[in-house]
């Protein structure tokens, strides 16, 4: 790793610290290098109204150049998982310049989360969001196994979504930030 690779790594990883200290958790994560460039992923709580809505106590605002990533405006919704890049504005408001859903699924056969593990509900199952997850032996991980499921890991999780809305896992990929 090259000394510049090194520099950028280490301001990356105190960005996200540092921002996960001063949201108090509000949101997943937030790190901006500057205004002209912010990033924020989490949950959306408030919409407020067709052009704007609430990451925690941080206002987005999107429009006609705003760039969807796996669904469109209409996709925006109380609880839904975005990430926004965008460019933060005096007031600290968010202009979207892309916003990716991060819970996005085709369809029930192929589903696909990406969240925070809130609870562990037994050996082959937890809550990511407000959503239950199976997992057993079929189940791949990538990154780490089933003894590296806990409370507060982040993890990508693609598999069926059966008709209770439970999800039963293909796979489990561990997120390191």
């Amino acid at each position: 790793m090259s000394f510049r690779n090194f520099l950028w790594a280490t301001h990356t990883v105190f960005l996200i610290i540092f921002s996960l200290v001063a949201c108090g958790g509000e949101s997943d994560y937030n790190y901006d290098y500057d205004d002209a460039y912010y990033e924020i992923e989490g949950t959306i709580l408030t919409i407020v109204d067709s052009q704007s809505f609430l990451l925690g106590d941080i206002l987005v605002i999107h429009g006609p150049s705003t760039r969807f990533g796996s669904g469109d405006a209409d996709d925006l919704a109380v609880g839904r998982r975005v990430e926004v890049e965008g460019t933060r504005i005096s007031s600290g408001t968010v202009v979207a310049r892309e916003i990716e859903f991060e819970d996005w699924y085709y369809d029930d056969a192929h589903y696909e989360i990406e969240g925070t593990i809130l609870t562990i509900v037994d050996s082959q199952s937890f809550l990511l969001d407000d959503i239950l997850v199976i997992h057993g032996p079929s189940t791949r991980f990538e990154y780490g196994d089933a003894s590296d499921l806990a409370v507060g890991r982040r993890v990508e999780v693609e598999g069926t979504r059966i008709s209770s809305g439970t999800v039963v896992a293909r796979e489990i990929e561990f997120e390191y930030w």
